[in-house]
């Protein structure tokens, strides 16, 4: 299910029918435009408009397993997803075609796309981070550290920083230019439960971090530590 919401009410303001699709597992919005482009527990991706919630058509050909992470930079019309199957694919929004970009060989956890100048960060399941020019589909830089289970990861562009989450809640941040890691962040301060979904105010240096099983845990970067957490009883994050 697609929920709209309303963050002033704190209230679901709409919710889109399903046309028959599998489950949600991720999406990317433009919302200049007023539409969606969801990743589908099926393997297809589907876009949806936001105003009128009717179906704009689907991406059929692509993945083999179900589609865990989406992003899009909507005024080239392409999108980049990545799955359970290790696969990663760079789409036409326009066309509905899509280029596999070869390099990762277990599921890809999390994708972020430079809308100005066409890179793009992905990362995997076994602890890689990849960087992408896009225009030739290439991998132009591999990043691993000696932890596996990276599940989430948001991309700073302007400093070219990766702040990227998985097991046990911890938390690394990455150095894109030179592949160096800067940091790490224990989760021990937090939720103790692998994160699934992270944010960042780069401004002001702090991330919040989601979890299965329910809660969300707000970090400072610059002092390492957890500030607090957030958890209602019987509820996931994700």
């Amino acid at each position: 299910t697609l929920r709209l919401w309303d963050l002033e009410r704190g209230a679901c303001a709409e919710t889109l029918p399903d046309h028959g699709s599998s489950g949600i597992n991720c999406l990317a919005v433009d919302w200049s435009a007023r539409r969606s482009l969801c990743g589908l527990a099926d393997g297809m991706l589907a876009l949806w408009d936001l105003d009128s919630t009717a179906s704009l058509g689907r991406l059929r050909r692509g993945h083999a397993g179900p589609v865990q992470c989406v992003a899009a930079d909507w005024a080239a019309g392409h999108a980049l997803s990545g799955s359970t199957d290790g696969a990663l694919l760079l789409w036409n929004l326009e066309l509905g075609t899509a280029v596999s970009l070869h390099g990762h060989v277990v599921w890809v956890s999390g994708v972020d796309v430079d809308r100005g100048s066409r890179y793009a960060v992905s990362g995997s399941i076994d602890g890689v981070l990849r960087l992408w020019e896009l225009r030739s589909a290439t991998c132009v830089r591999t990043l691993q550290g000696e932890w596996n289970e990276l599940k989430c990861m948001v991309v700073n562009w302007g400093t070219g920083q990766v702040l990227s989450g998985g097991a046990g809640g911890a938390l690394h941040l990455w150095d894109l230019g030179s592949g160096r890691h800067i940091e790490a962040v224990p989760g021990s301060g937090g939720l103790r439960r692998d994160a699934q979904c992270v944010a960042v105010d780069w401004t002001t240096r702090c991330a919040i971090t989601g979890a299965i099983g329910g809660g969300l845990a707000v970090w400072d970067l610059d002092r390492s530590s957890c500030l607090h957490t957030l958890q209602q009883e019987g509820e996931s994050a994700v």
